[in-house]
């Protein structure tokens, strides 16, 4: 996706953006209707939908035999080099959001364990953050993925003990917001469409009005630049 075409799209990733509301759960990319809606036309054998869903079932993601590997650093340069953990990191995050889907639309209660394994090896090991010159970037992508596969099986299952989503939570602004906050004014326009929308994700997730506000308000100030 572009960069500007995901400016413009940041507005809808929350079903509830009002200044001084609650954030409404799940509320990242996909609400309660959303879900629903999927889920009925999967049922009613949409031609669309059920083969999106038979592509996505044949994933090397979607298998049930995926193991993480977390690093406890992980370091990207340009064009990942160096690479250490680049990978890894941005395959188990799409593995976890991947499974976090099938779970919420088949209810296949296996997905939404492996989800919370995958996310939890994670969490207990990544302590050093994200370093070299992609490393605001790398933030940026891998924790766009994150949150979305925590709020869905946060909020639509009983896969997660409420004291380890908490800190998954404690986790993402240890480890992922000070690297995304090292971006700076200068990279481009890609790059900082990335990190908003990755704070904007880790403030409703973690119920951080200020976090996901100054994410909101950053949208508005780079959103001209485009246009």
């Amino acid at each position: 996706m572009r960069a500007p075409v995901l400016l413009l799209s940041l507005a809808l990733l929350s079903p509830a953006l009002a200044h001084g509301q609650a954030f409404v759960h799940p509320g990242i990319l996909l609400d309660a209707p959303a879900l629903q809606a999927t889920r009925d036309a999967l049922r009613a054998g949409d031609p669309l939908k059920t083969s999106a869903m038979a592509a996505m079932r044949q994933s090397p993601l979607a298998s049930l035999e995926h193991v993480a590997t977390p690093f406890a650093r992980v370091e990207c340069g340009s064009f990942d080099k160096p690479s250490i953990g680049c990978k890894p990191e941005r395959d188990d995050a799409k593995a976890a959001y991947t499974h976090a889907l099938l779970w919420a639309y088949l209810g296949e209660e296996a997905h939404a364990r492996k989800a919370v394994e995958i996310m939890d090896a994670w969490a207990t090991t990544l302590t050093g953050g994200h370093a070299n010159s992609n490393a605001p970037l790398q933030a940026s992508w891998t924790a766009q993925l994150w949150t979305r596969a925590a709020e869905l099986i946060r909020h639509t299952s009983t896969a997660w003990p409420e004291a380890d989503a908490r800190r998954f939570g404690d986790w993402l602004i240890a480890q992922y917001l000070p690297d995304i906050d090292r971006m700076g004014p200068c990279p481009g326009g890609n790059w900082h469409a990335s990190g908003i929308e990755a704070r904007m994700n880790m403030g409703i997730y973690t119920d951080r009005r200020d976090i996901h506000d100054r994410a909101v308000a950053d949208w508005h100030t780079r959103l001209p630049t485009y246009i």
